[in-house]
């Protein structure tokens, strides 16, 4: 065979249903761009763990830590799963202005009312907990976190499928966060100062984007009745609750790991948390922003073409992931190394343990998030869920006494892996074939 029949060949075979039918593809060009501008935004923070971490040492960085996965719930609260409920709506009707507008005012104003009654519930424990009240000051600084959360709009730009602009708007802000970070903070007791940076940098990315959008989409807030709110807030209530119990499967065991040990097996467990995160970010992230309204879009032409395009990506996502988790594991110590020193030596054991989560995890992303919810199984993704959520207190309280951190991560698995067969199953109960 010659060279130029060879060539001809695999340009036949690439142009028919390889490499340039998928970079072609509309969703391979919006996921691929947002991967890389994901990829930048996402490097930025880790620029600033080496000299956090050793500024502020194990313990401290525990501390903020714990106090950021505390403030989880609040913001859970006042987001109330819109990112998903939201974005499922507005991409279905993003042509049409007036509805994307009237969805857009249904969720800040039923946000503002969520605001309220969270920062009420907020107030109270910190105040009256000595667990929160012995660092009050981080608690009052780490509120700006909570008030941004109100403004912070991912759902309006991923149904509108204009997420880059959201992201770059994110990378903006992280770089003068970072400049920010290196000029003042200096000694371990500037947590506060340090956790007060991250909080304004939320806020700050949150209202830019919106007034953004107001520009963009012709999005105008008005003041809606209480009652058009309540009614929204009534209507998402199940996967408000999903959404919730999800949350606390990861956010709760680094809770319970600061009640249970110390702040400075916190320190030891997130930093390699936040290096799994990351690497989890670059890989999930792209894949459930860009994928989750373009299935939405599937699933409404019909069932039939929304499970094809699944089970089409499935082995090709787990694969991928697959390699990322085997990289993760060969290069934990040296990771870990270089960006949080000889204190956190600790965490290299732990980052490996994690590290195979990853398939795990994408796996339920993709049966939970992608699929269930674009079929509307919103009751199932809550009975899953819940399961999940009910094994991960009792397996922390259990496991977490005795093992610390790596109960922690035992705790993660048998989670994910029990919401993959429980949803396997029930997919397969209800005629939706996935594999």
């Amino acid at each position: 065979m010659g060279l130029k029949t060879l060539i001809n060949k695999y340009k036949s075979v690439l142009s028919s249903k390889g490499i340039v039918d998928l970079i072609s593809h509309k969703l391979s060009k919006q996921f691929l761009s947002l991967a890389a501008i994901q990829s930048i935004n996402l490097l930025f923070p880790l620029f600033v763990i080496p000299y956090v971490s050793r500024v502020l040492g194990p313990e401290n960085l525990g501390l903020v830590n714990f106090a950021t996965s505390f403030l989880t719930y609040f913001t859970l609260i006042i987001n109330y799963g819109f990112d998903y409920a939201a974005t499922r709506e507005i991409s279905v009707v993003r042509e049409d202005k007036e509805k994307v507008s009237a969805i857009f005012n249904e969720v800040i104003n039923s946000k503002i009312l969520l605001f309220t009654v969270s920062s009420l519930l907020y107030f109270v424990i910190i105040l009256s907990s000595e667990k929160y009240s012995s660092h009050i000051f981080l608690y009052y600084v780490s509120y700006a976190s909570v008030i941004s959360a109100i403004f912070y709009s991912p759902w309006l730009f991923q149904g509108m499928q204009k997420l880059t602009v959201f992201t770059i708007t994110n990378l903006i802000f992280r770089v003068a966060s970072m400049g920010f970070i290196f000029l003042l903070i200096k000694e371990a007791t500037d947590y506060n100062l340090y956790q007060l940076i991250n909080g304004l940098t939320m806020f700050l990315t949150a209202v830019a984007t919106l007034i953004y959008a107001h520009m963009k989409f012709k999005v105008n807030f008005r003041w809606l009745p209480i009652r058009e709110s309540m009614h929204k807030i009534k209507s998402n209530f199940l996967l408000f609750i999903s959404i919730v119990i999800v949350n606390f499967n990861t956010t709760s065991t680094i809770v319970l790991l600061g009640y249970l040990t110390s702040y400075e097996t916190v320190g030891y467990y997130t930093a390699s948390m936040k290096v799994y995160s990351v690497i989890a970010s670059l890989s999930l992230f792209p894949i459930s922003q860009v994928l989750y309204p373009h299935l939405a879009t599937k699933f409404k032409e019909s069932t039939e073409i929304g499970l094809q395009t699944v089970k089409k990506l499935i082995p090709k996502i787990l694969l991928a992931v697959a390699a990322v988790s085997g990289c993760l594991i060969v290069a934990s110590r040296l990771i870990i190394d270089i960006l949080y020193g000889d204190k956190f030596e600790s965490s290299v054991a732990i980052l490996q343990t994690l590290a195979p989560l990853l398939v795990i995890s994408t796996l339920v992303n993709i049966l939970c998030y992608q699929v269930m919810l674009n079929l509307k199984m919103d009751k199932h993704f809550l009975k899953i869920n819940s399961i999940g959520f009910v094994m991960n207190i009792i397996i922390s309280m259990s496991l977490v006494p005795v093992f610390n951190a790596y109960g922690t991560c035992a705790s993660l698995y048998m989670i994910e892996l029990t919401i993959v067969v429980v949803s396997l199953i029930i997919l397969r109960k209800n005629n939706y074939k996935v594999y």
